[in-house]
């Protein structure tokens, strides 16, 4: 991870985006299109290099909210699949 801990506002705001339905896979496991207040930015999620296109430094809530939403899909992944097992 970046190796800075997010602040409880980053984090809230970043839940607020996930919420709203402003992320978007971009084809790729780790790229994420992620609906900012005034503009579009492009998160890539890779293991300890999380990048952001949006001007702020470190942690923003872009790059949390894409966390948010990578580990959403990873467990509507999961569940489904056990669910299939279990059929």
């Amino acid at each position: 991870m970046l190796g800075s801990i997010p602040s409880e506002a980053t984090i809230d705001k970043a839940a607020k985006i996930v919420h709203a339905g402003r992320v978007h896979p971009a084809g790729t496991a780790a790229i994420y299109h992620v609906g900012g207040d005034s503009a579009i930015y492009r998160v890539v999620l890779l293991d300890g290099e999380e990048t952001c296109t949006c001007p702020a430094r470190g942690m923003c809530s872009h790059i949390g909210a894409a966390m948010l939403r990578h580990d959403q899909i990873g467990e509507d992944m999961a569940a489904a699949h056990a669910a299939r097992r279990a059929a």
